[in-house]
């Protein structure tokens, strides 16, 4: 996957975020895919459903806001967690591992 494709999955201009950024989320993302399905994908060669998650994943770190805040001490919450919608693209490539 190429920063390319993100931008085409995502709709972005060509000039929304640089090309090693998002190579190096892609790589995260992928990391984080392939731990979650117990599989390893192939550069250039991923399945669709597993483009589709890193690119949703990286919109969804571009957005993942606050969750809380509290004026009178200033504290503020953030949720980092991606949502379990987003694994769902993942479901299909899941692979079983006994140890």
């Amino acid at each position: 996957m190429n920063a390319l494709e993100v931008r085409t999955i995502n709709q972005w201009p060509a000039d929304k975020y640089d090309d090693t950024e998002l190579a190096i989320l892609i790589e995260l993302y992928k990391g984080i895919a392939q731990e979650h399905c117990n599989n390893t994908f192939l550069d250039g060669s991923e399945p669709m459903g597993v483009k589709k998650f890193i690119a949703d994943s990286i919109k969804h770190c571009e957005t993942t806001g606050v969750t809380s805040k509290s004026m009178g001490s200033v504290s503020i919450s953030f949720d980092t967690n991606l949502p379990a919608a987003l694994y769902n693209h993942l479901a299909p490539f899941r692979k079983l591992r006994w140890r």
